[in-house]
């Protein structure tokens, strides 16, 4: 955790104490989530908190982050998700802030979503937001938050990373192919192709 918080600040995915990471305890109802107010830049094993499944801090001596109640509500509705990551990078934020879904044109990309939807904008650490999340996530392994961010889930916290990264080199495709012309978007029937043949199983392993 401490190790992967370090490089999303040093692949600039955050600035300053924004962004947060959590997982899911293996075996228990409860998830470790980065301490509010921490960087990311310079995390010890100590800036993390163990919260229970109604956010209720259970060890820790700092504050979860206010994004808590979010993590909570994706971790209830997921079972396949055991990381999340949440971040402000650059250009999938601006995608968030434009409210323009970033869609599948790009083979790699589809490893993080067949498109990331939008969630309408609602105050960091609300239930509102919390409740948006889950409803717009679904089978979704990223969605953006407008005016706000991103929130990136993965079966462990190398594939959330490593899915956060994935996407903003996916938002950079769209805008850069949008500049040159009219980015060809795959069809259903080639993602689905895609995700089911061995070499792009192997291409895509995290």
């Amino acid at each position: 955790m401490v190790k992967i918080g370090r490089m999303i600040f040093e692949e600039r995915l955050v600035r300053g104490t924004e962004g947060n990471i959590s997982v899911r305890v293996p075996k228990e109802d409860w998830f470790l989530v980065k301490a509010t107010g921490i960087s990311l830049s310079n995390l010890r094993p100590e800036d993390f908190v163990i919260v229970d499944s109604n956010g209720k801090k259970i060890k820790g001596s700092q504050d979860p982050s206010i994004e808590t109640p979010t993590h909570i509500a994706i971790y209830q509705v997921r079972e396949d998700v055991n990381a999340i990551v949440h971040t402000h990078q650059m250009m999938a934020t601006a995608f968030a802030i434009t409210g323009i879904e970033i869609l599948p044109i790009w083979l790699r990309g589809i490893q993080v979503s067949n498109r990331i939807p939008i969630v309408k904008f609602h105050l960091p650490g609300s239930k509102e937001l919390a409740k948006a999340v889950v409803q717009k996530m679904n089978s979704h392994k990223a969605v953006l938050l407008q005016n706000h961010g991103v929130i990136v889930v993965g079966k462990n916290i190398e594939q959330a990373y490593q899915n956060a990264l994935v996407l903003e080199d996916l938002a950079k495709m769209q805008l850069i192919t949008n500049l040159i012309g009219r980015p060809r978007v795959l069809t259903e029937e080639e993602i689905i192709s895609a995700k089911y043949s061995e070499e792009y199983r192997t291409s895509t392993k995290p």
